[in-house]
């Protein structure tokens, strides 16, 4: 596979499709590879609900972006400003959340959201979720979690890649990275693997966003202890944890904690348990269980 780009990431999720459309918008030449097929496609994105959590200053900021709903007449938003969201992260995370990268995160969350609804992104109101209904049949809004994809994870990853066609970014898809090329000390590009081939790809940047480890039984038994090996995995069974271990062989500087994770109550031998790309989110079953952020 000869390809020359400027820009090469890895992992065809959220985080990664918005990499690759920041790139093509600078006019680089971008391309992307995605280790699962088309139809499997869009990483852990593909099984949330799409919600958003950005600062706002409540419905009327928040009707600018977000699709027209009958329901905005008789909705009540409240306000979630920068310092209720900082304050948030510092409490679900008892503290541990790093300053600098938190005060990035949430004064970038509202133009960044903008930015990708620009793209093409659809966002609504969360009703379903975030909402009350009141006692003269209007709708009231809390927890500062307001903003979701339209079509949950579903739609987020098909506006996604619509948007990433219009703006030229080549997605190739069934194409695992399988390690990280380097010259002087300096990563130039990818190892690959795809049904038909190995081999290598290079580009001026790579950027990395091709999830965590949580479908690896072997890293979950490393870091989160005896017993985990045996958990049953909702999302994409692509996250395996190849390219952090890269990363880390390569330099990159270890962070968070992992030997906690966040994991839910359901049947855990319901045939269609794992990876179901029909019921996504909705398999949670009962309750969650919160270890960590």
């Amino acid at each position: 596979m000869m390809i020359k780009s400027d820009v090469l990431v890895v992992g065809g999720g959220n985080a990664g499709f918005a990499a690759a459309l920041a790139a093509a918008e600078r006019g680089r030449k971008v391309v992307l590879l995605e280790k699962a097929r088309e139809a499997a496609s869009g990483g852990n994105s593909f099984y949330t609900a799409g919600a958003t959590r950005i600062s706002h200053d409540g419905l009327q900021e928040l009707i600018e972006f977000v699709e027209p709903d009958e329901r905005h007449a008789a909705s009540e938003v409240p306000a979630y400003t920068a310092a209720e969201y900082l304050a948030d992260l510092s409490k679900v995370s008892e503290g541990r959340n790093d300053p600098e990268l938190s005060a990035v995160l949430v004064n970038e969350s509202n133009p960044t959201l903008r930015w990708l609804q620009g793209m093409g992104l659809k966002y609504r109101l969360m009703y379903e979720r975030q909402a009350y209904r009141t006692q003269d049949g209007g709708y009231l809004f809390w927890g500062g979690l307001h903003v979701g994809n339209v079509g949950g994870g579903k739609g987020l990853m098909a506006d996604h890649r619509a948007a990433a066609e219009r703006m030229g970014v080549e997605v190739i898809y069934d194409c695992a990275a399988t390690g990280l090329v380097q010259e002087d000390g300096r990563v130039c590009g990818v190892r690959y693997r795809s049904s038909s081939e190995e081999g290598e790809l290079r580009a001026e940047s790579v950027i990395l966003a091709s999830g965590g480890f949580e479908a690896s039984p072997e890293l979950r038994r490393r870091h989160l202890g005896e017993g985990w090996q045996n958990a049953k995995v909702r999302g994409t069974p692509g996250n395996t944890g190849e390219m952090i271990l890269a990363a880390l062989d390569a330099g990159a500087a270890r962070g968070g904690d992992w030997s906690t994770c966040h994991s839910v109550a359901w049947d855990a031998w319901h045939p269609e348990n794992e990876s179901n790309l029909a019921l996504t989110n909705q398999l949670t079953r009962g309750g969650t269980r919160w270890a960590s952020w």
